[in-house]
């Protein structure tokens, strides 16, 4: 009785660690995505237009091209800036710093943010276009 509580409470343990997230193969990165979704601790008017920020990656260039159609900027402003890239993470050159998932056609950032201020976290949601 004893090996089958023990074998019991070893699978349960087992079965509660943590999966290692896979690495996404920075490639998948390429091309122009479509803002869908913000959030963050922020407010957007309920008509508010995702869709006019949009990204490009060059990953020959190592570059990032940031469009915003308004004064609301969520990764940086308008223009192109030099990124490195490590495993699922991007850093814009001297800058900010996102990791990366990527299911189909969509792509999820989320801000590496500065542990010492509340409020600076927030996730982003594109589409491929």
């Amino acid at each position: 009785m004893k090996k089958y509580i023990f074998a019991l409470i070893f699978l349960t343990i087992l079965s509660s660690c943590d999966k290692k997230s896979e690495v996404v193969d920075p490639e998948s990165l390429e091309g122009s995505w479509e803002l869908q979704n913000a959030s963050c601790y922020c407010f957007f008017p309920e008509d508010f237009d995702f869709g006019q920020h949009k990204l490009e990656f060059d990953l020959t260039n190592k570059e990032l091209s940031v469009e915003n159609a308004s004064d609301v900027t969520f990764i940086t402003g308008a223009g192109t800036y030099k990124i490195d890239i490590d495993s699922n993470r991007f850093r814009i050159k001297n800058t900010k710093e996102y990791s990366y998932n990527i299911e189909g056609s969509t792509l999820t950032l989320i801000f590496i943010d500065d542990p010492n201020i509340a409020d600076d976290e927030i996730s982003l949601i594109y589409k491929k276009i």
